[in-house]
């Protein structure tokens, strides 16, 4: 019983440690000084059956605040069997700002999003790119908030998305708080200068850095996600890499229907942690994460057998649900989200399940993307 109370005790150590790590960054004052130039930019959205979204995302781009003469909106229409291209046709007719590409064949070994990006990347003429989604909703100073980032040593920025979805509902509200939560840790480690990760829903960089390092090619037997895999790729450059909280530069992004979608598309991120690419500090965040809800789990099924055990356990889980709900606290307060504490204790309840069973079937590599079998790369 010792034994294991030391192994709770480093455990539970550890992680609040890696809390304050990503609170410290989270809350440092932000020095950086503000590009005033007005590059060209070119955004990029990929797109695969979106006929339900499209027509409203391009249109929030279309309506930006940045001079429409020095931006474009390119949608790669990746085998859509809907009526996806057609939407964007007809509003590139009425805008000569939007242009679409269709993707009739995707090469054998590239995963079919990160070859839709470089035919993207290759069709542009702007000098930053800016990345996001089909489903994603941007504000009218989206493009101006993200350029104003751009100094001369920065070359690629990492921006905030969050989840529209309803608190009342359980599979909703899990993906409220936890793609919060995860956004955060990222940007947290972003402001100690450590890049970890971000969403490809907001991603902007320079172009010429895309063709410096490779774009996203990539010889590996795992999948690798598109935004991991190139801000891995520009860390090892002279570039800086920035997060932006500035609200005005947030996007907002629909929630996936149901547990089955939510888990297979969790299940492809959890994959990443399997990359053997992957930065060290970020595996051993993984790690702990993963070792403390471990710890709570086998604790639990313990303290079921042996009732003497109840003690550590209990507090344990305790300590965990405070800190954490700490860090939710000020993570929301911090980016300007509304929190609640029953929110919390509905994504408390059911992270730890959660997490155990991503990180096997991600080990796994048993998940689709768009209803089709991921490849490798």
């Amino acid at each position: 019983m010792y034994s294991f109370s030391t192994l709770f005790i480093l455990i539970g150590f550890i992680h609040g440690l890696v809390i304050i790590y990503f609170l410290t960054g989270l809350l440092k004052k932000n020095n950086t000084a503000i590009n005033n130039e007005k590059p060209t930019v070119s955004v990029i959205i990929a797109a695969r059956n979106e006929s339900n979204n499209i027509g409203k995302c391009v249109s929030a781009i279309l309506s930006q605040s940045y001079p429409p003469e020095l931006f474009e909106v390119i949608v790669i229409n990746d085998r859509s069997t809907d009526d996806t291209a057609d939407i964007v046709k007809k509003i590139s007719e009425a805008d000569s700002n939007v242009k679409l590409y269709n993707v009739d064949d995707v090469p054998s070994g590239m995963h079919p999003k990160k070859y839709a990006l470089t035919i993207g990347v290759e069709k542009s003429s702007g000098d930053l790119i800016f990345e996001t989604d089909a489903d994603v909703t941007v504000g009218s100073d989206w493009i101006n908030s993200t350029v104003e980032r751009f100094t001369s040593d920065v070359g690629l920025v990492v921006g905030v998305s969050n989840i529209n979805g309803d608190p009342s509902s359980a599979i909703e509200n899990f993906q409220i708080v936890d793609f919060l939560l995860l956004v955060a840790s990222s940007q947290g480690s972003l402001r100690h200068g450590i890049p970890m990760g971000g969403t490809g829903q907001n991603l902007a960089y320079r172009k010429s850095i895309f063709e410096e390092v490779g774009g996203l090619a990539i010889n590996s037997q795992r999948y690798v996600s598109n935004d991991i895999l190139f801000i891995t790729k520009v860390s090892k450059t002279k570039w800086n890499i920035v997060g932006n909280l500035n609200p005005k530069s947030a996007v907002s992004t629909l929630p996936l229907i149901g547990w089955k979608q939510f888990i297979s598309q969790r299940t492809r991120w959890a994959s990443n942690a399997y990359w053997k690419g992957l930065k060290p500090l970020l595996v051993f965040i993984l790690g702990i994460n993963y070792i403390m809800n471990l710890f709570v789990a086998v604790g639990l099924v313990i303290m079921v057998i042996n009732l003497t055990f109840y003690f550590p356990v209990i507090i344990l889980v305790i300590y965990k649900f405070f800190t954490e709900l700490l860090f939710y606290k000020i993570v929301s307060h911090r980016m300007d989200k509304t929190s609640f504490i029953r929110s919390f204790v509905g994504w408390f309840i059911r992270v730890t399940p959660y997490i155990l069973l991503i990180a096997v079937l991600g080990g796994l590599g048993m998940f689709k993307w768009k209803g089709q079998k991921v490849t490798p790369n």
